[in-house]
């Protein structure tokens, strides 16, 4: 009976590495990650990819954490494979978005702000509408799935606990 008790242990580990690593994704990425969409929606979703991710993690062997702090180190790991995936799509969405107030303050449309709830500042006109153009067209190219293969791909390359910090 006890080998059954280390089996539904190991599932457990892995399942949880697996829903920090979605999770770490799902909070900076730009679609997801975004204050109007609620953090119900948002866990919603993260347990939801990780419930369909971790069938295919099954056959990767987990070590044991030998405490709860090895445990930690290796969910903050996980965190931060998924948050680094996601802040490298968020650094080209602010690219964009401060190239539209450089845009807007070349052309002397800088007086034309609006308040933006992701952010909580007031943001000039044209750099929103930049912003949100850039949104669409990255939706409409399939961003949105690439970023998800791009997560499938972190799993294949960095097995669920094998990144150490």
């Amino acid at each position: 009976m006890d080998w059954l008790y280390q089996f539904q242990l190991e599932k457990f580990l892995l399942f949880t590495l697996v829903l920090t690593r979605v999770s770490g994704l799902v909070i900076t990425a730009p679609i997801f990650g975004t204050p109007e969409v609620p953090p119900q929606v948002r866990a919603l979703l993260a347990f939801a990819l990780a419930v369909l991710i971790f069938p295919a993690q099954l056959g990767v062997a987990v070590a044991y954490p030998g405490s709860l702090v090895s445990y930690v180190v290796l969910l903050g790991s996980e965190l931060l494979i998924g948050a680094t995936l996601g802040l490298g799509v968020v650094v080209l969405f602010s690219g964009i978005q401060l190239a539209g107030e450089a845009i807007g303050r070349i052309s002397g449309t800088m007086l034309a702000d609006i308040f933006d709830p992701s952010s909580g500042t007031s943001v000039p006109l044209f750099s929103h509408l930049l912003y949100l153009l850039t949104l669409v067209v990255f939706v409409c190219i399939g961003g949105h799935r690439i970023v998800m293969a791009g997560l499938l791909d972190t799993f294949q390359t960095i097995p669920p606990g094998q990144a150490g910090l």
